[in-house]
């Protein structure tokens, strides 16, 4: 689960304040968008869609091209890593029920 962190931001000009608020939208929207993909991916494959295959894509999305890259990539592999414990997980559960 993700952890939302609220933080009040003073002094932005108009214009300031919409940039913000357009890059969160993008962000928000390519976080669902490659969580949507691995999830398709692995009821239709059975397994997870690595970031690569992920990567290539989103990378024509519009959500990727309004952000910078690095910030797109990192969204992108906070979402690998999230669906990579998970997995861990539930080789862990796994082992706990079977024995």
């Amino acid at each position: 689960m993700y952890l939302t962190v609220k933080q009040q931001v003073k002094h932005l000009s108009k214009d300031d304040y919409h940039s913000i608020r357009e890059l969160s939208h993008a962000a928000k929207n390519l976080t669902n968008e490659a969580i949507y993909n691995v999830r398709q991916y692995y009821f239709t494959e059975g397994k997870f869609l690595k970031y690569e295959k992920n990567y290539a894509l989103l990378k024509n999305s519009s959500n990727y091209r309004t952000l910078n890259s690095n910030m797109a990539q990192q969204i992108l592999k906070e979402v690998d890593g999230s669906f990579k414990s998970l997995k861990g997980y539930s080789r862990l559960k796994q082992l706990i029920v079977y024995r």
